[in-house]
């Protein structure tokens, strides 16, 4: 069920040229191949592998992780925005 949810955010998300360039994905092609290796890395983690790095390799583990890191970074920063400016019409209104 988790892989049917991943897959259809995956292609909303990359159907979207905003979202794309927001988080420095260059191309389609390039953003599925990296959301494939998060999702592959949630489903070693969740089936608890003993090798989490299987099918990846150590070093895509780690650039994989290191690109999570930096898209909620900027997904926190988006989202913190969003609330600011729609906070400022909600005080607007009140005062």
């Amino acid at each position: 069920m988790f892989a049917i949810w991943c897959g259809d955010k995956r292609d909303l998300f990359l159907k979207n040229d905003e979202l794309r360039k927001q988080f420095s994905i260059i191309s389609k092609r390039k953003g599925i191949a990296i959301l494939k290796q998060v999702e592959d890395l949630r489903n070693s983690l969740a089936h608890s592998q003993q090798d989490i790095s299987s099918g990846l390799g150590w070093e895509s583990l780690f650039e994989t992780v290191q690109w999570m890191e930096e898209f909620i970074s900027t997904s926190d920063v988006e989202i913190e925005n969003r609330a600011k400016s729609k906070s400022k019409k909600f005080q607007d209104g009140l005062w």
